[in-house]
């Protein structure tokens, strides 16, 4: 949709990671492959699961987790 009014990237900011750390399909990656997502952004994670969920570009979508622990 927003290609449609003239924008060539579409990049999403979601305060979940919006799937889990295997990357299995949910409704949100879903959307994000419907509307050409070309990266989703995200940070909300705590404890171990940062050191588990790794930037991964899947389905061509670059999936970026921005968590402040992650990062360290």
């Amino acid at each position: 949709m927003a290609k449609k009014e003239g924008y060539n990237k579409f990049i999403v900011r979601i305060h979940y990671p919006p799937t889990n750390e295997r990357y299995e399909e949910t409704e949100f990656t879903k959307i994000f492959k419907e509307y050409g997502v070309e990266k989703v952004i995200y940070g909300h994670l705590h404890g171990p699961s940062n050191y588990r969920i790794k930037n991964e570009t899947v389905d061509g979508i670059d999936y970026i987790n921005t968590s402040s622990l992650h990062l360290q």
